[in-house]
């Protein structure tokens, strides 16, 4: 399942191990199962929300 960061750019649920985000800087930071770090910048904090749930829905 992709999920969609913004336009034109996704990440695939299957990758990922962990996402923080940075309030203060609007920073994603995606890390997947293969040891690399994907950093999003100027993601908004809904985005980022609707990311969380999806993620703690699939995972339980």
């Amino acid at each position: 399942m992709l999920i969609k960061i913004r336009e034109g750019e996704y990440v695939n649920m299957s990758e990922i191990v962990s996402v923080s985000y940075d309030h203060d800087t609007q920073t994603l930071d995606v890390i997947t199962k293969s040891g690399i770090t994907l950093n999003y910048y100027e993601v908004e904090p809904d985005t980022v929300t609707d990311i969380v749930a999806i993620i703690n829905s699939m995972t339980g």
